[in-house]
């Protein structure tokens, strides 16, 4: 990943140059599909070595295109609920079910690195505030506990992706980030979005 860090930040080491390109503001939004993986921490004594890590859902953006290659958007998205279970948990015949839902909102700069009209490859960087609801139910002969945790972080999200314009009010966007939180239960997230772009 060292590699994939050095190529976004350094496709914003000339972010500020916009300054002397002509201001043409215009509002977009934005609806993508999303994948998720959570790289949950799996040493020894953690939950990460058994929970599901993969998540569909979905994410919402508001963006303000400032000049023809620098944009900021503010996001929000959702993944639906992932079910894991273990059994063998503490002691043979005992269960471990858990119930997982990860919500984030946040705000990225986007920097377009090529534009051949049709189609453009830009970079992302932003930073994001995650909320993870998990709920536990442990079974052991028949009688279940069951314990609800919140946890929330940050991370810095980086990104690569490329877009197709196929008016000039209408895309396609795809997008790969990155994101590196600062909690330990999480090591880091990979996410994968696609959807549609409209201008105003």
């Amino acid at each position: 990943m060292k590699k994939f860090l050095f190529l976004t930040i350094s496709l914003f080491a000339g972010v500020f140059s916009f300054l002397p390109e002509a201001l043409a503001i215009r509002p977009y939004i934005g609806f993508d599909y999303m994948y998720s993986d959570y790289n949950f921490d799996d040493t020894e004594g953690t939950d990460g070595r058994w929970l599901e890590q993969k998540f569909n859902g979905g994410a919402a953006s508001l963006g303000l295109e400032l000049t023809k290659n620098l944009a900021i958007e503010g996001f929000y998205q959702m993944t639906d609920r992932n079910n894991s279970h273990i059994s063998g948990f503490r002691v043979a015949g005992d269960r471990l079910e858990t119930k997982m839902k990860l919500r984030a909102y946040g705000a990225d700069i986007v920097r377009t690195i090529i534009d051949m009209h049709y189609l453009e490859f830009f970079g992302s960087l932003g930073v994001a505030r995650y909320e993870m609801d998990t709920t536990r139910t442990y079974t052991l002969g028949g009688v279940s506990e069951k314990e609800k945790i919140s946890t929330d972080f940050e991370a810095l999200r980086l990104g690569v992706g490329a877009q197709i314009n196929i008016t000039p009010n209408y895309a396609i966007r795809g997008m790969f980030r990155y994101a590196l939180t600062n909690v330990t239960e999480v090591d880091d997230i990979k996410e994968l979005t696609v959807g549609l772009r409209f201008y105003f």
